[in-house]
C-alpha cells in the first residue's frame, strides 16, 4: 500500500478541539506498541497535536517469535528482514504552536538523510485535515509500508528508527506547554 506523500500547506480547521477529544476519546496504552508509549502520550498531551497511528517498527525474521516483533535485531545475518514501518501519522492545529511543531517535526528528517521522511499521507488528509506523517524507511521504499531488507541495510534502518524515537521524545519533552495536559 502507497501511503507517502509530500508535505501539504495548513488549512483552516475549526473542529480541530472537537476532533481531537473524540480521537483521544477512543485511544489507550494498549493499541501503541510498548516502546513509544511515552513519546505517543506526549505528543497527545500537546494542546496543539493528536495523533491518528502510530507504529514502532517490526523487524520480522527467521526466528522472531512474532509478526509485530519488538525485539532488536539479532547480532548476526539472520538473512532477508521483513521491516513494517515505523511512522507516527498526527494532526496539527492550524495555530502558531502547531505550525511551530510542524517546523520541529520537519526538522527531525535531518536526523538520517535517506531513512527519515516527513510528509503527508492522502488517506489519512481525507479523513482528517492537516495530519501530517513521520516515518523512517529507506529513501526508495518511502511509498510502502513493509519491504524485505538485507539484515546489514536493516540494522541501519534499526538505528535510524532508534535515532528517531528517541529525538521526537527529546523533542516533545522540550516543547513549549509539554507535560502541561489540557
Amino acid at each position: 500500500m502507497e501511503t507517502f506523500a509530500l508535505n501539504r500547506e495548513f488549512v483552516a480547521n475549526p473542529d480541530f478541539a472537537e476532533q481531537k477529544q473524540a480521537c483521544l476519546a477512543e485511544l489507550h496504552d494498549g493499541l501503541i506498541d510498548t516502546p513509544i508509549v511515552d513519546v505517543i502520550n506526549g505528543l497527545n498531551a500537546l494542546e496543539c497535536c493528536f495523533t491518528l497511528q502510530c507504529c514502532y517498527g517490526h523487524f520480522v525474521h527467521p526466528g522472531c517469535r512474532s509478526p509485530h516483533n519488538l525485539e532488536p535485531l539479532w547480532d548476526h545475518d539472520t538473512g532477508p528482514v521483513e521491516y513494517r514501518l515505523a511512522y507516527v501519522a498526527l494532526c496539527l492545529a492550524d495555530s502558531p504552536d502547531g505550525r511551530g511543531l510542524h517546523k520541529a517535526l520537519q526538522g527531525l528528517s535531518r536526523l538520517a538523510i535517506g531513512y527519515v521522511q516527513f510528509g503527508c499521507a492522502q488517506w489519512f488528509w481525507d479523513k482528517q485535515v492537516n495530519t501530517f506523517v513521520l516515518q523512517v524507511a529507506p529513501e526508495r521504499y518511502k511509498l510502502c509500508d513493509s519491504m524485505v531488507l538485507s539484515w546489514l541495510e536493516a540494522r541501519v534502518v534499526e538505528e535510524a528508527r532508534n535515532r528517531f524515537y528517541k529525538a521526537l521524545q527529546e523533542l516533545v519533552d522540550a516543547f513549549p506547554g509539554a507535560g502541561s495536559g489540557e
